[in-house]
């Protein structure tokens, strides 16, 4: 599965927590076994200069149960960092 990585504006406010407000599309493209492997995606991430420091990151494919687009979080924060689009399968 091929994805496109999109940089994400990020917003925090008391009510919502982190939003996304803009998305910069086609930053980079990845190919994926299994999206919904977080270990698989970071390390393929990593592998092309995102450094995402082991443990601090995680994505929120399983929660959408969609692989069609999801993002990489900060554990911690909640912090949206990249969004990953399916470009094809």
């Amino acid at each position: 599965m091929k994805y496109m990585v999109n940089g994400v504006d990020c917003w925090y406010n008391k009510e919502e927590g982190y939003f996304i407000n803009d998305i910069y599309k086609d930053c980079n493209r990845i190919e994926l076994k299994n999206p919904y492997s977080v270990r698989e995606v970071l390390s393929t991430l990593r592998k092309i200069n995102y450094n995402f420091e082991k443990g601090k990151y995680t994505t929120n494919v399983k929660e959408f149960m969609d692989a069609s687009i999801f993002e990489v979080i900060n554990r911690k924060t909640g912090e949206y960092v990249l969004q990953l689009e399916l470009i094809e399968e």
